[in-house]
């Protein structure tokens, strides 16, 4: 079992070879990426938190009791520069609303009444790739097999900022560092993309608070993305 201390080194080690292959011009010429539609099919059929000597059964089943896997990458474009991250999808059933839920629905106010954005202007993306996984897998294996396939979005997208939502969101990419991880952070740097991060939205939604210095560090995210 990988622990989370050894997923935020592999995250910083691919983070360093992908920011070198952007130097060198390599990933343009040599390199053949794949799509973000081809990842996505590929999350969509992913089994890898589950062995097969288990058992295993889907992530999540529809109230039918089809095999519907609800995996998936993230939404959006990303055209305003913004690439938000969040623990794992809002929605839990097939055809939801991608900003489904309370905390769905607070991230969308913040994108369309603080940051000032469409959200289709902004990519959103998930640490964890299922809505539900709790109790079927341990959450260090779940890391393990998603974290990858965020990586790849990540270069994809190359977004001007990376704003993550919850300090387990940031460890994650940083590894188990307070400085790093903690809302009102300074902007850390990941393969040439600066990262922000700040109160998850759990945490804005049970203490309300929090929302003034959240609203500290959205309002750098927006300097940021303006070039200021």
């Amino acid at each position: 079992m990988i622990e989370t201390e050894e997923i935020g080194r592999l995250a910083r080690e691919l983070s360093a070879k992908l920011e070198l292959l952007r130097a060198s011009g390599v990933d343009e010429c040599l390199v053949q990426r794949r799509t973000l539609e081809e990842i996505n099919i590929e999350v969509q059929a992913c089994r890898s938190c589950f062995s097969s000597e288990s058992g295993a059964e889907p992530l999540v089943e529809s109230a039918a009791g089809s095999q519907e896997q609800l995996a998936s990458i993230g939404v959006g474009t990303g055209t305003s520069g913004l690439f938000i991250v969040v623990e794992r999808p809002f929605a839990d059933e097939p055809g939801a609303e991608t900003y489904a839920g309370e905390e769905g629905g607070l991230l969308k106010d913040i994108i369309t009444k603080g940051l000032k954005l469409e959200p289709e202007e902004v990519y959103i993306s998930f640490i964890v790739k299922c809505p539900d996984t709790e109790g079927k897998v341990e959450g260090k294996e779940v890391l393990a097999s998603c974290l990858p396939y965020l990586l790849e979005e990540i270069e994809l997208i190359r977004p001007k900022v990376l704003l993550c939502f919850g300090a387990p969101v940031a460890e994650v990419l940083h590894g188990p560092s307070v400085k790093s991880a903690s809302p009102g952070s300074a902007f850390k740097n990941l393969g040439g993309t600066k990262v922000k991060s700040t109160y998850s939205l759990g945490e804005l939604i049970r203490e309300p608070s929090l929302k003034r210095a959240a609203w500290n560090d959205i309002k750098e995210v927006v300097t940021e993305l303006k070039g200021r």
